[in-house]
């Protein structure tokens, strides 16, 4: 089988089963352990699934995420710290990127001190944070929505940011 099939098969598989072992792909797929890894990093690359460990799923299986809300209250002292931390690596007119988190969610809120900045993210909840800023230019990536997270994610978004160059990223 050429590359190209057996990786376009593994995403069809993973269409229909949500989550898959690498151990099955290779049983499915006639291929070695080390030949499907490959494929799963080049499809992970694209954006097309998410690298588990032992396998993969695709990018709107992930059942196992928790809401936000849930997440907001733990570890809120903390989250506070990191986000003055980081807030003080920021200039004026810097480009931030921040991905969907409660952490970066408290760091978008620490960035509400700047009078100008450009933000970059994947978030709902951050652009919904920092979006009363008037002189604050707001990116937000396009992909594939995950509810509990209110972030995009996926192909689309990869290309994205990967076109964006930026003075910090929090994770």
């Amino acid at each position: 089988m050429y590359q190209i099939e057996r990786r376009n098969k593994i995403v069809e598989l993973l269409n229909s089963n949500k989550s898959l072992s690498v151990k099955v792909l290779c049983k499915e797929l006639g291929s070695s352990p080390a030949t499907i890894r490959r494929d799963l990093i080049a499809l992970s690359d694209n954006g097309l699934i998410l690298r588990s460990h032992g396998g993969a799923v695709h990018p709107s299986g992930i059942q196992n995420e928790i809401p936000l809300p849930s997440k907001r209250g733990r570890w809120a002292e903390e989250k506070k710290r990191i986000a003055e931390q980081a807030a003080q690596l920021v200039r004026e007119n810097d480009i931030v990127a921040l991905n969907g988190g409660t952490t970066t969610l408290a760091v978008a809120e620490s960035l509400r001190r700047f009078d100008r900045l450009t933000v970059v993210t994947n978030s709902i909840e951050i652009v919904l944070a920092i979006k009363e800023k008037p002189n604050f230019q707001i990116i937000l990536l396009g992909g594939i929505l995950r509810s509990k997270s209110l972030a995009t994610g996926g192909l689309l978004a990869s290309k994205a940011i990967k076109e964006i160059s930026t003075n910090h990223l929090f994770l």
